[in-house]
């Protein structure tokens, strides 16, 4: 999960009781951080009755009203349309998730004739991460704007978190960012930058992976595509 909440079997017991006082909501949130030691984010009622669904960032589990068992590592599908309700869920979390993160702090390609914005997770190190961004020009052409977050997979204190960090303290952080993409030298620097931000936010969201494109709507591209097949999808 995006905060590494770590549950174990697919349910489990909860002790449960429910003060008069309280929600059902508020009684499971405090079930959950007795157990989990982590508060949810979210608890809502879900179409079926008796089961409610929690969310952890974009982490998304269910638990029964009487606070007995939670189901995690799968998803709430409508028979019918063989629609998701966790990714409709998911979706919803991410783009609010992005939202209140200070814009300031991504590495944002703008386009001139901007009509779609989306964020990409990206690792320096990468391969179909540099070649994505050989084609930022003509996605920006597009209309569609990209924000980056660094999420540079070996970890905190790699060389490619050590990388991440001076392209987000270099006085041009674009240019640092192409010319590093390119597997040009750049220059190492040392400075207070949202790095940590980066990943933590990324991990919130529930994203592990490299490439990743989060659209506007909060719908996920998992992997490399070629731009004209990507443009073609953000526009759909």
């Amino acid at each position: 999960m995006g905060k590494k909440i770590a549950l174990i079997i697919l349910f489990f017991v909860i002790p449960f009781s429910t003060a008069r006082s309280e929600s059902v909501e508020q009684a499971l949130s405090n079930q959950l951080l007795e157990i989990l030691k982590v508060s949810p984010d979210e608890i809502a009622p879900t179409d079926i009755a008796g089961i409610y669904e929690v969310l952890y960032g974009a982490d998304v589990l269910y638990i029964t009203e009487d606070g007995k068992y939670v189901f995690q590592g799968g998803d709430l599908v409508e028979l019918a349309t063989m629609t998701s309700a966790s990714e409709t869920t998911r979706e919803k979390a991410r783009s609010k998730i992005l939202a209140v993160f200070d814009k300031k702090k991504f590495i944002t390609f703008q386009s001139k004739k901007e009509q779609h914005v989306v964020t990409v997770i990206t690792d320096i190190d990468c391969p179909y991460c540099r070649k994505f961004h050989d084609d930022i020009a003509e996605i920006n052409n597009a209309g569609i704007t990209v924000r980056y977050l660094m999420y540079p997979r070996a970890g905190k204190g790699s060389t490619s978190y050590k990388l991440a960090a001076s392209v987000l303290c270099a006085d041009n952080i674009n240019i640092s960012l192409t010319k590093a993409k390119q597997l040009k030298k750049i220059e190492n620097r040392i400075c207070k930058n949202p790095i940590d931000e980066h990943m933590l936010l990324v991990e919130n969201i529930g994203i592990s992976t490299t490439p990743t494109i989060i659209l506007g709507t909060g719908r996920v591209i998992r992997g490399y595509r070629p731009y004209k097949d990507f443009i073609e999808d953000v526009r759909r």
